[in-house]
């Protein structure tokens, strides 16, 4: 009896946790999909981590598949997937990184201590430009292709498998 008393409250979680995977289209394979999947990577007006890299988070464009990593030194999981980002970098693939509502000295010391896998790194002090881009939280990787369209959006850490089975086919 005492049980029954229970059964509302896992109902309801049972139905809202569909309700969720419903609204936001999530298919464990494919992940969240962006609203952008397919679209134009926007221009940045972002400020630099280093303030002497280029301004123009695009300059590779045309010449190889590149990817988006949002990450911050806070999150743990983004320490988690540091590996993959660098196993990824050493593939040759360039890795431009936005600091997601960190401080500069913590995004730098966060890189300091793990190494930087990334080309250029953003700071995204407020995050605006996650807003733009529908980004749900870190880490969060976006793969671009040489025509500037995104082709891929990857929430969570980002493993060497999804790696090797959902991002490189798509490079191919």
């Amino acid at each position: 009896m005492k049980y029954l008393k229970t059964l509302p409250l896992i109902l309801l979680f049972f139905l809202t946790s569909i309700m969720l995977i419903k609204i936001f289209n999530y298919d464990k394979d494919k992940g969240i999909e962006s609203a952008l999947l397919n679209k134009n990577f926007p221009k940045l007006d972002i400020e630099f981590l280093y303030p002497s890299e280029e301004k123009n988070i695009n300059i590779e464009l045309g010449k190889n598949f590149l990817l988006i990593n949002f990450f911050a030194s806070w999150c743990i999981p983004c320490k988690i997937e540091h590996k993959t980002l660098e196993f990824i970098n050493k593939e040759g693939i360039p890795i431009y990184g936005i600091a997601y509502k960190d401080e500069a000295k913590n995004a730098k010391k966060f890189l300091e201590d793990l190494g930087n896998p990334y080309r250029q790194v953003g700071l995204d002090s407020n995050g605006r430009v996650a807003i733009e881009l529908g980004v749900y939280g870190v880490p969060e990787t976006f793969l671009i292709d040489k025509k500037g369209i995104i082709r891929y959006r990857h929430a969570g850490p980002l493993t060497i498998d999804d790696y090797k089975k959902k991002i490189s086919p798509l490079m191919d």
